[in-house]
């Protein structure tokens, strides 16, 4: 490593020797010898393996005998669209389809999917898995991979910097189980799956320090790249900006890199050309169907200054004591958490390390990224006040729908490399002291996932799991399902692999078919994953029915008794009732 990252370096990169017998049992140090005693890609493989303990443990160890049938941690709306999302993949490929274009919504329509949160790369992937288990075997492994793969990628840039084993897997440990990734553990896997960031963060440190040629780096850049655009085009502008902010930050305040960071970034522009160049057709759509408007306002997504050193609710320490304050808060305040002892921990690297530029070149990147995520408003305790710099990022073309308080991500990255280097200073008999503090900084931000508390099993009709619709509906009939609970509808759909069309496109898709006004104000209005959809006046129900040619109506046999007048009152047919639902055709 270049010296100004003044990175230790340890007996690890000393060579292999022949290693003394030792008594039998276990020790700290026993462990560290058996580290240092093994190639670099044994001691990766060795920190996956415990990241993926510890991620089966903290969220899988409930769904794992139902894998295919049970939410990993909550049967919310976002889990039942990326069910959606993964099986319509599998069926695309099976049928040979454009995966990015949909007749099976907003029927008798299309719809397209480019800027929908899809995920079609890891749907593409795992379209294997789909095949042999369905998409809720899928969804559940994305949930567990992600704390991984994102720990596993910060500790390969935790190892690039400091050399060292268990410092490197404290870090990653840091970014992969930090509030950012444990908050999406709840579902959303666009915005879970953020490992790509930091394997870039890792390429560019293995291009700087001269361990990877310019193809290699080119290659592999522009693959991280391509598959973090394939996961999620917000994360990707998001990850370019900053990244281009840290690449700036480098070259104004470390003239010792200014040569080599000039020469790599020259290499990063090559991969993004090269991205540019292999995905022409996806990236022609993606101009021509970006939306024109933002989907959610940047200032009521952001972190609120107070996040930052108050838990909200939900977070396992102190999450209902502040309860009163955190209330108020805008946006989902526990990504920005740090916890007084991560604090501290800052303080302590701020001040041993006060000599040297790359204390204050990661700090000063910290600053930023959390002066930045308090997006175009200041909120202090929830109240609206100054402009802020966010304003400016908010403002730039495909940034509109980023979200301010997703930007958090860069920070958790910059602290897991602090931790990671942090834990290599100070004599050796100390150590254990600051081992000791990162776990208690790690246990005061860990947050309970399965809040607010939600039934496993989905909300799925034995009509469809055993088969029985195909008795009542014709292939590519348009059906509206009525559904207990919003996105119940997207589930179904998948679990009939796409059998029928449906009339309605749902929330999570960015872009919604013209027409689907009515639609959408009697699905989104007051509804939500707690609360039953409340059922549109029988005028809007009729309007629909007739504007988007509905052949049946397949309605669950819980909706409530005024879900059954407005029903009645449009559909003349007798209803039909087997296994879960009521069937009504439209004549």
């Amino acid at each position: 490593m270049p010296d100004s990252l003044d990175a230790p370096v340890g007996v690890e990169d000393r060579p292999d020797t022949p290693e003394p017998s030792r008594p039998v049992g276990w020790s700290f140090a026993r462990a560290a010898d058996w580290a240092r005693s093994r190639g670099p890609v044994a001691r990766a493989c060795a920190a996956v393996l415990l990241y993926a303990v510890v991620s089966v443990v903290a969220y899988g160890r409930e769904a794992l005998p139902h894998f295919g049938s049970h939410c990993l941690t909550m049967c919310a709306t976002d889990t039942n669209y990326f069910i959606w999302s993964l099986q319509w993949m599998s069926h695309a490929l099976a049928h040979g389809l454009n995966p990015f274009h949909t007749n099976v919504l907003t029927a008798p329509g299309s719809l397209d999917l480019t800027w929908a949160v899809t995920v079609p790369g890891p749907a593409f992937i795992l379209a294997p898995v789909t095949w042999l288990f369905g998409p809720v075997a899928t969804d559940n492994l994305l949930l567990l991979l992600a704390p991984v793969l994102a720990g596993w990628a910060a500790y390969l840039v935790c190892n690039r910097v400091t050399r060292r084993f268990w410092p490197s897997v404290v870090g990653g440990f840091v970014f992969g189980f930090s509030p950012y990734v444990e908050h999406y553990m709840r579902a959303q896997l666009h915005a879970l799956l953020v490992f790509p960031a930091a394997l870039a963060v890792y390429l560019v440190l293995r291009r700087m320090d001269g361990s990877m040629g310019k193809r290699a780096f080119v290659i592999l850049l522009a693959l991280v790249l391509i598959l973090q655009i394939s996961i999620s085009a917000e994360i990707f502008a998001s990850m370019t900006l900053f990244g281009a902010i840290a690449l700036a930050g480098v070259l104004a305040f470390e003239p010792k890199l200014r040569k080599a960071l000039w020469s790599v970034t020259g290499l990063i522009a090559a991969a993004y050309v090269a991205v540019a160049v292999v995905l022409v057709p996806y990236l022609l759509e993606l101009f021509r169907n970006a939306p024109t408007r933002t989907i959610r306002d940047p200032a009521m997504a952001s972190a609120d200054l107070l996040s930052f050193v108050i838990p909200k609710r939900g977070m396992l320490v102190g999450g209902t004591t502040f309860y009163g304050i955190t209330r108020k808060f805008v946006g989902t305040a526990e990504m920005a958490y740090l916890g007084p002892v991560f604090i501290l921990i800052l303080l302590l690297f701020a001040w041993e390390g006060r000599r040297r530029r790359s204390t204050w070149l990661l700090l000063g990147f910290i600053a930023v990224c959390a002066l930045l995520s308090l997006g175009p408003k200041l909120h202090v305790d929830g109240a609206e006040s100054v402009g802020m710099p966010g304003a400016l990022l908010t403002s730039l073309p495909f940034m509109h729908n980023s979200l301010p308080e997703r930007w958090v991500e860069y920070m958790w990255i910059a602290i897991a490399v602090i931790t990671a280097m942090w834990l290599t200073r100070g004599s050796t008999r100390g150590r254990w002291i600051r081992y000791l503090l990162v776990g208690v900084a790690l246990v005061f931000t860990i947050q309970e996932v399965n809040y607010p508390p939600a039934p496993t099993q989905l909300a799925v009709p034995a009509f469809f799991t055993d088969g029985t619709y195909r008795s009542y509906l014709h292939p590519g009939e348009i059906v509206l399902p009525v559904t207990k609970y919003l996105g119940n509808d997207f589930l179904w759909q998948a679990k009939a692999d796409m059998y029928y069309r449906m009339p309605q496109g749902s929330w999570p898709l960015v872009r919604i078919a013209e027409g689907g006004d009515i639609v959408r104000n009697w699905t989104l209005g007051t509804t939500s994953f707690r609360h039953p959809v409340t059922p549109p006046t029988p005028a809007s129900l009729r309007g629909l029915l007739e504007q988007h040619h509905v052949d049946a109506i397949v309605a669950t046999d819980e909706i409530n008794a005024r879900w059954r007048v407005v029903l009645r009152s449009v559909v003349s047919s007798n209803p039909i009732s087997v296994d879960g639902v009521i069937i009504y055709r439209v004549g």
